[in-house]
């Protein structure tokens, strides 16, 4: 997945993203009861945002905008979309 595309809940459950750009983490086909995983690479501390069906915690955006790789874990509960990061991996 690159900059400006929706995480498609159709196309499977577990994700590489990695921006070239500011960009917004936004999903599409929410079904109820799907989780996963996403592997974010943020190579040059993009800014990231959010759509209005994610919800995360008051640091998420923080965490993820500073550059390096993260493992976001999210859990769909056919409305919203939960997510929460690691800290930075090495």
């Amino acid at each position: 997945i690159t900059e400006g595309t929706l995480i498609d809940l159709d196309t499977g459950n577990n994700f590489l993203w990695t921006p070239s750009g500011a960009d917004e983490l936004s999903f599409a086909n929410e079904t109820t009861g799907q989780s996963g995983f996403i592997k974010l690479i943020n190579p040059s501390a993009y800014v990231i945002t959010k759509g209005s069906e994610v919800k995360a915690s008051a640091t998420f955006l923080a965490d993820v905008t500073a550059a390096g790789t993260y493992l976001v874990t999210y859990f769909c509960d056919g409305t919203d979309v939960y997510v929460s990061a690691s800290a930075a991996l090495s």
